[in-house]
C-alpha cells in the first residue's frame, strides 16, 4: 500500500514537473519494488531520456537489469554510473558501484581499474596496488595496469589509508584532476 502511494504521489509531481528525470527514477524504483519490472523499465527509461548524466538511474536500472537475469546489461549500467560518479568527483559511490560490479563478475577489468584509479585518489596505495596486481594476475600483459603500478611503487609515502593523516601523497590539483579523469575513462573504455 506505501508503495502504491508512493506511485500515485510521483505520477501527481510528474504530472506538475513533467520534465523532472528525478521524479521518473523515484516512480521506477517504487515499480520494481513491487515487482512491476514492465513499469519500471518504462520510468528508468524516461528518466534516462530527459537526463543521461543521472548515475542513480543506471546504477538502479542495473537491479533491475539483474534481477531479470541480464548480468551483462547489469554490469554495462554499472560501469555507466560508476563512470559517471567519478565525473562529479563522487568517489564513494563510484567505488561502491565498481564493487557491485565485482559482485556479478570478480574478473571485470575495468572495475578493478577505477578501483585502483579510486584508491589512488583516495591516498589509499596499498590498495591502488593491490588492484593493480589483481589485474595483471587476470592479464598479465596489461599495458595501462603495468604503468600503474611504475607510477604507485615510485610514490614516496606508501602507507595511505585513512588512519595516516600525515600523508604526504600528492593529490592533483583542480587543473591536473580533469585530463587525469578524462585519460583513466579513455583507458576503460579500451578494456570493455
Amino acid at each position: 500500500a506505501e508503495m502504491r502511494a508512493a506511485i500515485d504521489y510521483y505520477q501527481r509531481a510528474i504530472q506538475i514537473s513533467p520534465n523532472m528525470a528525478h521524479l521518473y527514477n523515484q516512480t521506477a524504483w517504487a515499480y520494481y519494488l513491487l515487482g512491476d519490472y514492465q513499469q519500471a523499465r518504462v520510468f528508468f527509461n524516461r528518466s534516462l531520456e530527459l537526463d543521461s548524466s543521472y548515475p542513480d538511474t543506471y546504477r538502479l536500472l542495473s537491479a533491475l537489469n539483474r534481477s531479470q537475469g541480464q548480468p551483462q546489461k547489469a554490469l554495462t549500467m554499472l560501469e555507466r554510473s560508476g563512470e559517471l560518479y567519478l565525473a562529479l568527483n563522487d568517489l564513494e559511490s563510484a567505488a561502491s558501484v565498481y564493487k557491485d560490479a565485482l559482485g556479478i563478475d570478480p574478473n571485470l577489468l575495468s572495475a578493478h581499474s577505477a578501483l585502483g584509479f579510486i584508491y589512488y585518489r583516495q591516498g589509499l596505495l596499498q590498495e591502488a596496488i593491490d588492484e593493480n596486481l589483481h589485474i595483471l594476475a587476470l592479464a598479465p600483459n596489461d599495458p595501462m595496469a603495468q604503468r600503474n603500478l611504475t607510477l604507485l611503487y615510485r610514490e614516496p609515502d606508501r602507507k595511505g589509508g585513512p588512519e595516516d593523516e600525515a600523508s604526504t601523497t600528492p593529490q592533483p590539483n583542480e587543473s591536473e584532476q580533469r585530463p587525469l579523469l578524462k585519460a583513466f575513462l579513455a583507458g576503460l573504455s579500451k578494456v570493455r
